[in-house]
């Protein structure tokens, strides 16, 4: 009895979100307000997992509560298909959702990326004219150890390739 309780509870959460989110979808779809582009992909992927919910939620509710063969075989068959499906229909629209937002999330870590490397090499171009301009200030034979703006410009040029390494390894690592 506690089994068909804690399913019934659970089906009936998962009723209520997924219809409160395929009412609000549709409101905006019905009123004519401007949708963004990934509100079809959740329209589907709503209406799917509450097909997922209602599909397998009833039938444990049903069971959990002790009703034991409360379907036929045709009902179990078309029961099965419902759950079958919405489920493909669902992962097919998580990974399309995930697709579209990689695509557009990715070009603003590509135009991050950008900006820092233009960062970096603004920073050396101004460590270089630095150099330049105080170059008769310290001759290269009073020291036998690279200048402060040598040093600075190595390690802003080595942090920057590790970095654009790393962040291309792991591009191609998640793909």
């Amino acid at each position: 009895m506690e089994m068909g309780v804690g399913f019934l509870t659970q089906t009936a959460a998962g009723i209520l979100g997924n219809s409160s989110l395929f009412s609000f979808h549709s409101y905006t779809l019905l009123t004519g307000q401007q949708m963004k582009p990934t509100d079809p992909i959740h329209h589907h992927l709503v209406f799917a997992n509450n097909l997922v919910v209602l599909s397998r939620g009833i039938p444990q509710t049903m069971a959990g509560l002790g009703w034991k063969y409360f379907l036929d075989e045709a009902g179990c068959k078309v029961v099965l298909y419902f759950h079958r499906v919405a489920r493909g229909v669902s992962l097919n629209a998580t990974c399309l959702l995930s697709g579209f937002q990689v695509a557009l999330f990715s070009s603003i870590d590509v135009m991050c990326l950008l900006f820092m490397m233009w960062a970096s090499g603004s920073m050396v171009l101004v460590l270089h004219r630095h150099k330049e301009m105080f170059w008769h200030i310290h001759s290269p034979i009073s020291s036998q150890r690279p200048s402060h703006q040598a040093r600075a410009t190595s390690t802003i040029l080595a942090l920057v390739s590790m970095f654009v390494f790393f962040y291309c390894l792991s591009a191609i690592f998640t793909v």
